[in-house]
C-alpha cells in the first residue's frame, strides 16, 4: 500500500470461528449484529484506544526480529522514500491524509 496515495474505499475482512454447535446462519447474524452497530454508532473511543496499543505493541515486537525490521526498512524506503521514515511510519494508520 502506498501511503501517499490518496484515500480511497477498502476492503474490510472479518473471521469468524464458531464454537462447537453453533451454526454457521447463526454466527453470520452475530457478526452482522456487531456490524450494524459499529455502523450506526460508531466505536468508543476506549475501543479505538486499544486498539491503537495493540497495533504499537505488534510494531514494537515485530521490530525486535531482524526479519521484520528488515521488511520495514525496505518499505519505509520504497514508499515514503527514507528509511529514517521506519521510526515514525507506525503512526501513519491513525493521522488524517494531508489534501492534495
Amino acid at each position: 500500500m502506498n501511503p501517499r496515495a490518496p484515500p480511497r474505499p477498502r476492503v474490510f475482512l472479518a473471521l469468524g470461528i464458531a464454537n462447537s454447535g453453533v451454526s454457521a446462519d447463526s454466527l453470520e447474524h452475530g457478526l452482522s449484529d456487531v456490524f450494524g452497530t459499529i455502523a450506526a454508532e460508531g466505536i468508543t473511543e476506549a475501543e479505538l484506544a486499544k486498539a491503537k496499543n495493540a497495533y504499537r505493541s505488534r510494531v514494537i515486537v515485530e521490530r525486535q526480529q531482524a526479519l521484520y525490521r528488515a521488511e520495514a526498512l525496505q518499505a519505509a524506503h520504497l514508499f515514503l522514500g527514507d528509511p529514517d521514515a521506519v521510526n515514525t511510519a507506525w503512526r501513519r494508520p491513525w493521522t488524517s491524509p494531508s489534501p492534495t
